[in-house]
């Protein structure tokens, strides 16, 4: 009798083990949390194979500017930034310029309005995948802000694209 309980209680650790093993596969894909996705890039050191930025609205608050005027700033953060090598936001000075900056990132990070698709804001100079935690936009206070916004990670070096969610603001 003792042995089948054994064998009971052993079967019973092997299903809820195979289920706990199941439920973070989606899709035949793993659900790994940042630290623990493989960064390969390919021998131009591009990086194909990257997730889409999670983007998140982390706050709002009211400023004024040097001239006095009210603004509210739209605080964002890319939830899954480590996944992002550092390498890609390193300076770039033999990649166009932005604008007087000839030390420009090789990814720009662009924040796009999402019902037209027109820029809102951008960042040409970030230095590693930690500054996607500073992202921010402003609209004058009283002025309605994009009803949905997304951020697009442009690699300048290797033509890749990395489009974010969209979020809602209003």
């Amino acid at each position: 009798m003792k042995i089948v309980f054994t064998i009971i209680i052993i079967i019973i650790i092997l299903m809820v083990f195979a289920g706990f093993y199941a439920q973070r596969r989606i899709s035949g894909h793993s659900i790994d949390t940042p630290h623990q996705i493989q960064q390969t890039s390919t021998d131009d050191g591009c990086y194909p194979d990257l997730p889409s930025p999670q983007l998140k609205l982390k706050s709002t608050e009211e400023y004024k500017d040097a001239y006095g005027n009210p603004f509210i700033r739209y605080r964002l953060t890319i939830v899954n930034r480590s996944v992002f090598p550092d390498i890609i936001f390193k300076s770039a000075p033999h990649l166009p310029p932005c604008k007087k900056n000839k030390n420009s990132s090789r990814t720009w990070i662009d924040i796009y309005d999402d019902s037209g698709g027109c820029p809102v804001y951008g960042f040409c100079a970030f230095s590693s995948s930690k500054d996607l935690d500073r992202l921010w936009f402003s609209v004058p206070k009283g002025d309605s802000p994009p009803s949905y916004i997304y951020i697009i990670l442009k690699d300048r070096q290797c033509n890749i694209n990395y489009k974010s969610n969209s979020i809602i603001l209003k």
